[in-house]
């Protein structure tokens, strides 16, 4: 025997004592230290020979099938005639058919009917490929194969009641053979001894809504017994929302949902078992009793927060809500705030905002209100909206409030923006720049930078707008080694990336004009294409298009997405592919 042949079999020798030795922990670790597959091969391939412990080897699979999958396939190929059933039992759940996997567990359970693994793999195969709404299907043939294998199930259970699975086992049978409170007991036990199962599968995963809901509650009800683990207590207000919306949407019980969650509702902290409360009571005609959940409590920051989300998710239903349960007792700060927010048309909306601010001077709302609305039209609008001389009126007629807010409330970004917006519109470019500051020092630069450059030039302050880009520019970006004329360039190139963005389009082509080396910046390129794209200038879209091949901006592959007929039919159509196609073959060779 050679040297070389006696090291082969020292090496195959330490991985067999390695991996007899080797625990989960081990694998891992050399799961994530091993560079290459090949050296993990040997380790991983003798720890599944050598356990025989059936959450390991899965464990042990799941690594190596992340890692390489055609090598697994192989390796199990290899053991497809080892006596040892454990691999008939790994082959099973590595299949892609769902009926073929039940077949190889029932042959698994006929030869071996001692061994838990057909058993097993009987189980996992239902939960983890059949769809619980298809074996619900009493004409599907899933459904009659699943109460052929209940008693498999059973057996499952009963005899192997150590088994990972096997309360899992006793559930699923209970639930799938309407044994409620067999099911119930084995979930509950599975709930105390927090076994892991629960882990790996919802109860939605494999039972329908129906089936599922009492084991929920019954889980809900023994989680409520310790609540004051920060995790327990988010646990319990993910299933309260899940309860409330069976009985609320599903079966449409609501005294059920206010008999269930009624007693406290902000305990349950979840906004959508306060929505079910609030519309239960509506419907049950009872609206007064949905005030404290629309007022929170008297709590206004949770009460914006729930009335924000109804707003969203159904704004009708929310406006209908708040005017019916608020809107007897107008006088009440909080209700005036709420029914404030319910207004849906802007102007009818600022003119509660400056109510507001009549009524509660001290108080945030109402500016805050009209800064929002102000903010978020001049923002996401541009100046050929058919509102925007409406809005610029009411801006400056809204200027006392805006700039009140400002010197009432200077710590809030929205008051800083919007006393930069009115200023910006009153020509007041120095407080404006001042505001513009105040923000970037706040480290809200970056997010809002693009909108008071906005804001300034469609208020037709183009000075300010060059400050506002000017001041960013020396601020975020490395200016190091450049001239003034350069940083100047820059500048003037950001102010000309502002009109386009407002939709001026000929004025930034204007200025591109001005600075035609500007073409050979990425973002110029494509704003100019996409300007002459949109005027359906066809022979210009080709020549930026030329420019944008020239520079690698974009390549050959690229122009097969053009496929907009008034362009590819155009007579320079063609050079231009030729073009770019001798130009990607000159770069490959």
């Amino acid at each position: 025997m050679n040297l070389r042949k006696l090291a082969l079999i020292l090496m195959a020798a330490l991985f067999a004592l390695q991996a007899w030795a080797m625990g989960v922990d081990e694998l891992r670790e050399a799961y994530f230290n091993t560079e290459k597959v090949e050296d993990f091969i040997p380790i991983v391939s003798n720890f599944i020979d050598e356990n025989e412990n059936l959450d390991d080897v899965e464990y042990a699979i799941y690594l190596w099938k992340n890692w390489d999958s055609d090598s697994l396939d192989e390796y199990l190929q290899s053991r497809a005639g080892f006596p040892n059933p454990k691999f008939r039992y790994l082959s099973a759940l590595q299949e892609d058919g769902d009926y073929e996997n039940l077949e190889r567990a029932r042959d698994l359970i006929q030869t071996h009917q001692g061994y838990v693994g057909g058993y097993r793999a009987l189980l996992l195969t239902y939960c983890r490929d059949f769809e619980a709404y298809i074996l619900e299907d009493t004409e599907s043939p899933a459904h009659k194969m699943l109460m052929d294998d209940l008693p498999f199930l059973e057996f499952y259970a009963t005899r192997f009641p150590h088994d990972s699975y096997a309360k899992l086992a006793g559930t699923y049978l209970g639930v799938w053979s309407n044994d409620q409170e067999s099911a119930l007991a084995y979930f509950m036990d599975s709930v105390e001894n927090e076994s892991e199962w629960l882990n790996e599968f919802n109860l939605d995963d494999i039972f329908v809504r129906n089936q599922y809901m009492p084991l929920l509650e019954a889980q809900l009800d023994i989680l409520l017994e310790n609540d004051a683990d920060p995790e327990i207590k988010y646990q319990i207000a993910m299933i309260a929302g899940d309860v409330a919306d069976y009985h609320f949407d599903d079966k449409q019980d609501y005294q059920g949902v206010i008999d269930r969650f009624g007693k406290d509702p902000q305990y349950w902290e979840n906004l959508y078992v306060n929505y079910c409360l609030a519309v239960s009571y509506l419907k049950l005609d009872r609206p007064q009793e949905a005030a404290p959940i629309l007022r929170a409590q008297g709590n206004k920051e949770a009460a914006r927060e729930f009335q924000e989300a109804w707003l969203a998710f159904n704004t009708e239903e929310a406006v209908e809500a708040y005017n019916r349960v608020l809107g007897s007792d107008r006088n009440d700060p909080l209700n005036a705030v709420l029914l404030a927010r319910t207004e849906t048309d802007d102007l009818k909306k600022l003119e509660a905002a400056a109510t507001l601010v009549r009524k509660l001077p001290k108080e945030e709302d109402g500016y805050s209100m009209a800064a929002e609305i102000l903010l978020t039209y001049f923002s996401s609008t541009n100046m050929s909206d058919p509102d925007r001389p409406k809005m610029n009126k009411t801006l400056k007629n809204n200027a006392k409030i805006l700039r009140n807010y400002y010197l009432r409330f200077p710590e809030n970004f929205l008051a800083t923006a919007g006393y930069f917006l009115v200023n910006a519109a009153l020509k007041d470019d120095n407080k404006a720049f001042k505001a513009y500051t105040e923000l970037v020092e706040q480290g809200l630069g970056p997010m809002l930078s693009d909108d008071m450059a906005k804001f300034a030039l469609e208020q037709g302050r183009r000075d300010l707008l060059k400050r506002v880009k000017e001041h960013e520019f020396r601020t975020l970006e490395d200016i190091e080694g450049m001239s003034e004329a350069e940083i100047n360039d820059e500048v003037l190139k950001a102010c000309s990336i502002a009109l386009y963005q407002s939709e001026l389009n000929d004025e930034f082509l204007e200025e591109v004009a001005k600075h035609p080396h500007w073409k050979q910046d990425e973002t110029i390129q494509y704003y100019i294409f996409s300007t002459h794209l949109q005027n359906e200038n066809y022979t210009e879209v080709i020549a930026m298009l030329r420019i944008m091949i020239d520079s690698g901006s974009i390549g050959y592959d690229e122009l097969q997405y053009l496929d907009r007929p008034e362009l590819t039919n155009h007579p320079d159509w063609q050079d231009l592919l030729d073009h770019a196609e001798a130009l990607s073959e000159s770069f490959e060779n």
